[in-house]
Order: C-alpha cells, then structure tokens, then sequence
C-alpha cells in the first residue's frame, strides 16, 4: 500500500495522504489533514506513475506526477460530511487519427502503438486515475461502442457520447460513477450550424447536468461540459465562434433546469486547441472579448505552428448571425427566459432586421443588457483553471508528440457569480478545488519516452482535480 504525495502551494517539504488498500473512497477512514485540508484518505489517489518514495530520494532523470494542495482558499475547508469527487479530462487519441497522422509518432516504439496495447494500457490508467466523473475526447466511435462503454459500464460508470459530424472517427464523452451521480439532464451538442461560414466545422460537445447522491446533506447540481474544440491555429476565430454557441448551450442547459447560470456549479474541460493567456483563454476566463478588428491567428496563441496573415481581420459584423443562431453578444439564446428579462427584445430584434444592427437592450433592474454586432462577446460565467501553467518557472504540458509540447487541455471550474464592476460583494461559491494532479513541465517532459509510451497510452497527459461541492 503505498501513500500520495502531495506538495505545499509554498514548495516546502510534502505531506502525505495514505492510500486506501482498496483503491476507493472509504467514508468510515480517518481523514488525513494535508496542508489545512481535511481530506478523506480515499478521496484522493495515486494517478499513473505516482512513485511512493519522497521525492528527495526520487531519480532526477524520472519526473512523476503527484498531487498538490490547493493553499489559496478563501476560509479553511472542513471535508467533514461533504460531497468530494474527482474529475479527470483526456483526449485518449483515437486510434485511427494516430494512423493518419503516424509521422508524428516516428519516435515511438511500434508495439506500443497499436490500439490492443494502448486500450491495455488504458485501462490501468482508468483504475488509477479513479476519477468518479472522465471526460474524454478523441474517443472513437466503433472503440466506445466495443471495449470503452463496456469497461465503464462494468466498473460502475455511466456513459454519455457524442461522435463528430461529417465523416470522422470520434467524439466526446463524458463517463459517471452510477454510485455517486444521477444524470438530471444532458445535451450531445453539434458546433457544426447551417448556414453559418464560421460553423462548418464538425466538432461536438457534451453538457450533464449531474446530481450528487447518497449524501448525508443536500448538494447542489454540476454542470460538467467537454469539448475538442478545432485544431487549425490559424482560425481563432472558429473557435470564438464555437465557445460562444457552446457558452449559450451551458446557459440554456442551466436555465432550463431551473438553475441560475452566474450562481452553479460548473466544470468546463477538455481540448481547447488553445495556449494559456491568449485572448481566447482570457475570454473563457475573464468573460469578455473584444473581437472587432483582431487578426484571426493570433487568437489562440498557436502562430507558431502555422503562418500568420495580418490581412485576416475579423469583420465588426456579428461574428454569428443573430437571425440564424438567435444567438446575442452575450453568448444567450432568445429563449422565453430572456423574453421575461428584456420586456421588448423583440423590438431590438425587429430593428436590428432593418440595419439597427448594434443595439443594446437593458435591463433596468438587473444593470445587464443584452447586445447584437457589438464587436465584443461576454458571458455570466465565472471560470477558473485548475492549473497555473507554470512548474519551477518553465511551462506545463499537457501534450507531447512530433508536432508540439504544449498546453491544450484545461479544466475550468465556477469561482462564484460573475458581478458588476461596482459589486464588491463576495459570496461563496458552490465549488472549491483542493488538489490537483501536477502536470510535467517542458524540460521534465523532454526526459519522458515520446508518447505514447509504455505507461502512458495517449499523446496527452490525463488532466485529474478534486473538489468539494456543497
């Protein structure tokens, strides 16, 4: 039985969470208090390639992963009588795209290449990760159907799916531990729009509503979405236009249940296709963007891996036609329930028809509004990442082949309502993360065989987190 080793936000020593000889939660252990947190000695395990020594004693020439404490909350957290869930996101590379794209995997050993070892592979990975809730990307259809649902379903999961339009492989999933979630509701999401230049592209997502179960307090709902979003780094602005069709399904989807979107609990992961502090990344986290005028490849922060043509503005026009999407500025739907907020959106909708094309419509009570052809996008959501994107001063990885050594995958979590400018108010939110699994930096990731390797059966590293929801 070996421990968990988790280090301090300061760097200072590590401190250890026993590991349950059973390899699941057992409510009735004593919690292990790590760096302040209370935090049950089965709710947090050993991912792949944990080593059990301290890491004074570990072989410089062989990075591994371990987790780390969350130091910067608000109040002390006490884990007694909460709901604790970990979540991991991975894009597992399907199989038949590592075929297309087999130059990237030169470096590699052959035999570890083949979908029998890495489903293997996987599988060990899947038990050690122990997520309660995975959301997966690249999951390819005829391999869900096969070997993924059913080694869920036989571990206790619940699986949604959702394969990418046109003629490709794979899709998203999302897969949930039966023992502790309930499904409330869902949406399997196309960001392919007819009609629409900037939509034609085939990528998916998936949106749960889940509800915690055989708790000893009532909790509220999450709301768990994963995505892949497009590759191309040369058109951000596709991918602006897919994150505000997405942004709308997630309010809709809240909305619709009964849920205030600003206020629930949210997790928002996957492959963005995106670099951390790029203007996409900062429109998921900060809620705004002004899109007017930008050149579309540097959106996303990826010049480097394609050519740059400053000619390639974005127009000040909507970026999605509010007449096809019925879709708004701020990344919402016309919906009954915006018709109860703005008692004459119609009429904006009706100018707009005749060239009022940038319009605002506020509502007086609330000191929101709502606009079209704005130039800009924002949305009421208050998104943090998991991860800081930095380790010892050198950047973090998230995915490792021929073609990059990057960060693409995120996990976004709620930190709270998303207020006004002037509202110093500060309530609590619903969500709180307390460790998450460390990811290798560029040159810890440089001493790693190439992926996939033996241990690791993917391009990416699997992204894992622990929460604690009330």
């Amino acid at each position: 039985m070996s421990d968990i080793t988790i280090e301090k936000q300061d760097g200072s020593e590590t401190e250890k969470i026993p590991k349950s000889s059973s390899g699941s939660p057992q409510e009735s252990e004593k919690p292990a208090e790590v760096d302040g947190l209370s935090v049950p000695s089965g709710s947090a395990e050993t991912g792949p390639s944990t080593d059990a020594e301290p890491r004074s004693k570990r072989s410089q020439s062989r990075p591994v992963r371990y987790w780390f404490s969350v130091k910067n909350l608000s109040n002390p957290v006490s884990t007694e009588d909460k709901f604790l869930f970990k979540i991991a996101s991975y894009n597992i590379l399907s199989q038949e795209l590592l075929a297309r794209n087999y130059q990237l995997y030169a470096q590699c050993d052959e035999t570890v290449l083949s979908w029998e070892y890495r489903f293997q592979t996987m599988q060990e990975e899947f038990k050690q990760l122990n997520a309660d809730v995975f959301c997966l990307q690249e999951v390819q259809d005829d391999h869900y159907q096969q070997h993924i649902e059913p080694w869920f379903k036989q571990s206790g999961y619940q699986g949604l799916y959702k394969k990418r339009t046109g003629n490709n492989p794979d899709g998203c999933a999302i897969m949930f531990r039966s023992s502790r979630f309930s499904l409330m509701d869902f949406r399997l999401i196309e960001l392919k729009r007819r009609g629409i230049p900037l939509l034609d592209r085939d990528n998916v997502a998936v949106i749960a509503l889940l509800i915690p179960i055989n708790t000893k307090q009532p909790v509220s709902p999450i709301c768990i979405t994963t995505t892949h979003l497009l590759f191309n780094p040369r058109r951000g602005d596709v991918k602006l236009a897919q994150l505000q069709i997405l942004l709308a399904e997630i309010d809709f989807l809240l909305s619709f249940n009964g849920q205030t979107p600003q206020h629930a609990a949210q997790i928002f992961c996957g492959d963005f296709n995106l670099q951390p502090f790029c203007q996409l990344h900062k429109f998921v986290a900060r809620g705004w963007i002004n899109y007017k005028g930008k050149v579309r490849e540097y959106l996303s922060g990826q010049e480097e891996l394609g050519s740059v043509n400053s000619e390639y503005h974005i127009s000040p026009a909507p970026l999605i036609s509010p007449f096809t999407c019925f879709i708004f500025d701020q990344c919402r739907f016309f919906s009954p329930f915006l018709v109860n907020e703005y008692p004459t959106l119609q009429q904006t909708l009706d100018n707009s028809r005749y060239g009022n094309v940038h319009h605002a419509e506020p509502n007086q009570s609330s000191g929101t509004f709502l606009s079209i052809g704005s130039g800009a996008l924002s949305h009421r959501f208050r998104y943090t990442s998991v991860y800081s994107y930095f380790w010892k001063k050198m950047r973090e990885v998230t995915t490792h082949h021929g073609l990059s050594c990057c960060t693409v995958d995120y996990i976004f979590y709620s930190a709270g309502q998303r207020r006004p400018p002037n509202d110093r108010s500060n309530p609590k939110a619903r969500l709180q993360l307390l460790a998450r699994y460390r990811l290798f930096n560029e040159d810890e990731s440089k001493l790693i065989e190439a992926l996939p390797n033996r241990t690791c059966p993917s391009d990416h590293y699997p992204l894992l987190a622990l929460f604690l929801l009330e």
